[in-house]
């Protein structure tokens, strides 16, 4: 009985203190614990007073009942050590152990029942007469009387015995034989089987013949930073497999199977149930937003016994790429509104306090007659894009302006489908805090004070990061120290890299990690500023404001046909004409220090100065990739009037 309370109390710790609600080898455990070493033990304690009142009949305590109080005890130790351990040969030798403890203790029972009268009476002679009566067998008394006649006792004795072996032998040759054993894997015990799973047969991918066990598998999948745990699921073809997923991720998850079942996507702590019915074959499954499977959330499902794969089932990444010719795209720009590259005006700023509101969306923007992209953006609440008529892309994000020491108060709203966050490089900010993801429909506010002047990048940090970027999410501000010195026009022209998927889809993962972009882009459309080229007065001067968003490769910005006079990178010049007027910058004495072009790494800003009297038009380029130069190339000009 000692045995037993020690059972249960193990039992009750499992459920109050481990998280048995969760499934896995704790709930394995505890059911474990409270069936078989409580109840059972209890059983078996008792079994001298609970045998008697059911058959009316006398049952003698014999020490046979230990050796089957040992085999149970043993059987669950090795059941939980081979849970705990995920060492299957193990745990279903302790189940087929405590199989043989509980039929043993069957047939102890029925022998000590059949034999009660005997037993009693060689008892009661040997108390009367002493242990030197058991010398002489002749003297001993019948060990049969009562119910049987002598000649059917020894029958009955002999086809209990069989009976008895006959069913251990089955016991054991089932444990043993069957694929998977008598277990239930780890998350469960043996439940809600397909009714008439055993009569019926599964083929699998290879032409064989899988039989349905009529045992389910149950599997607590859990996420780990961009991974499932486990990321392997082993499981006995024909086994019935159910999948309880949780996710424990900091943003939104789902997981897709190749037979297309799938949970949904589920926020933080959100859970789902997939059954998957009877394996036949290796599977597998995956995250299905977008990047969240080549960021290495991938299920495998390994049928130990089945075939490979089943057919026309995959799970690995495939890429698919829809890319407009020049051309194609060209034309398309030249039909469509632009992205206005006018630097904004510094609106007035009450106690130096700027407030902002961005809103997130996803959504297809059309590239090339017929062919579209997903663009994921952080949209101007107070101008938002996409409306009836207007056709301006809607990537990359507004810029913002501010002067050093200005406090920026944004507010971003999430109207997408997943999990974005905001990371803003103009200002210092607690990234638990302020870059934390956002969930769908919920905003967050992220305040920053701009303490130094430059052109400052702002982008989506959740993960995988690189890809958010690269469908869209990201932006500048403009941050000045009011010592510039006024131009005739000023620009801010944000390069990216394009890595077209298929019509529809967002960017290609595959060619994201390759660091192979099909276009190049200033300010979110290629060819853009071709079709709608930028202007500024012949002899006038010229600022551009330049942010390389990457995500992957650098920039190397050059005007053809002019120099720069002025360069600035990184929060220094590069190049400068110290202590001249604004009238000597606008005609630079000859022999002066100039540059071809400003070669900027991803998130690095800076700016440029140019004054080109020759009216013309002026090509910008970036030659970070020069085999696509010939037509894929973003190509603005500025045209002098």
């Amino acid at each position: 009985m000692l045995i037993a309370y020690a059972w249960g109390l193990m039992a009750a710790l499992i459920w109050m203190v481990g998280p048995a609600g969760g499934g896995g080898y704790w709930k394995d455990m505890a059911l474990h614990a409270l069936a078989i070493g409580f109840v059972m033990t209890m059983v078996i304690a008792h079994v001298c007073m609970i045998v008697p009142s059911i058959t009316r009949r006398p049952m003698p305590f014999h020490p046979v009942l230990k050796l089957d109080l040992a085999l149970v005890q043993a059987g669950l130790v090795l059941r939980l050590l081979g849970t705990i351990q995920s060492l299957t040969g193990l745990w279903q030798s302790g189940d087929l152990v405590s199989i043989l403890g509980l039929l043993s203790l069957m047939a102890s029972v029925f022998l000590l029942t059949v034999r009660s009268e005997g037993v009693l009476e060689r008892k009661r002679y040997l108390r009367m007469h002493g242990a030197s009566a058991s010398s002489s067998p002749s003297e001993r008394p019948l060990a049969w009387s009562g119910w049987l006649p002598d000649r059917h006792r020894k029958a009955v004795m002999g086809v209990s015995t069989a009976v008895t072996a006959l069913i251990l032998l089955a016991f054991s040759l089932i444990a043993v034989g069957l694929p998977g054993g008598l277990a239930s894997p780890l998350g469960g015990a043996q439940s809600e089987a397909n009714a008439g799973a055993g009569q019926k047969a599964a083929a699998t991918g290879s032409g064989a013949m899988v039989v349905p066990t009529g045992r389910t598998r149950r599997v607590d999948v859990r996420v780990s930073g961009m991974s499932f745990s486990p990321s392997t699921i082993r499981v006995n073809a024909g086994d019935r497999l159910v999948v309880d997923f949780s996710n424990t991720g900091d943003q939104r998850h789902d997981l897709v199977f190749a037979s297309g079942q799938g949970t949904g996507v589920l926020p933080h702590g959100g859970h789902a149930r997939v059954d998957l019915g009877v394996i036949t074959a290796s599977t597998g499954g995956w995250c299905s937003l977008p990047g969240h499977r080549q960021m290495g959330m991938v299920l495998t499902i390994t049928a130990a016994g089945g075939a490979a794969r089943t057919a026309g089932q995959s799970w690995e990444p495939v890429g698919n790429a829809a890319v407009p010719i020049a051309a194609q795209a060209k034309k398309f720009a030249g039909s469509v509104q632009p992205f206005d590259a006018g630097l904004p005006a510094l609106k007035p700023a009450p106690d130096g306090l700027r407030s902002c509101t961005l809103v997130i969306r996803e959504c297809r923007e059309p590239l090339a007659p017929g062919l579209t992209r997903m663009v994921w953006s952080y949209d101007d609440g107070d101008d938002p894009r996409g409306g009836k008529g207007d056709t301006r892309p809607m990537s990359p994000g507004p810029v913002l302006r501010g002067r050093v020491g200005d406090t920026f108060h944004m507010t971003i709203r999430n109207e997408g489908s997943m999990s974005h966050s905001i990371d803003f490089h103009a200002g210092p900010a607690l990234p638990e805090r302020m870059m934390r993801p956002i969930e769908p429909g919920q905003s967050l506010e992220y305040t920053f004070k701009a303490d130094h002047a430059g052109i400052w990048m702002y982008h989506c940090s959740s993960e995988p990061m690189a890809l958010h970027i690269a469908n869209g999410m990201f932006g500048a501000v403009v941050v000045d120290d009011g010592t510039l010195p006024a131009v005739d026009a000023e620009y801010v022209l944000t390069q990216s890299e394009l890595y077209l998927g298929g019509d529809g889809d967002g960017a290609d993962p595959g060619k994201l990690a390759a660091m192979r972009p099909d276009l190049m882009a200033f300010n979110g459309r290629p060819y853009q500023y071709d079709a709608h080229p930028l202007t500024a007065p012949a002899g006038g001067r010229v600022r551009l404001w330049l942010l390389n968003a990457g995500p992957n490769l650098p920039l190397s910005f050059h005007l053809i046909g002019a120099q720069f006079d002025t360069v600035w990178s990184e929060g220094r010049y590069l190049i400068t004409q110290p202590g001249r007027t604004d009238a000597q910058l606008a005609a630079p004495a000859t022999g002066s220090p100039a540059s071809k072009a400003l070669a900027l790494q991803p998130a690095q800003g800076g700016f440029v100065e140019v004054t080109i009297a020759q009216p013309g038009r002026y090509p910008f380029v970036t030659p970070a990739r020069l085999e696509l130069a010939t037509y894929r190339l973003e190509v603005w000009r500025l045209d002098y009037i």
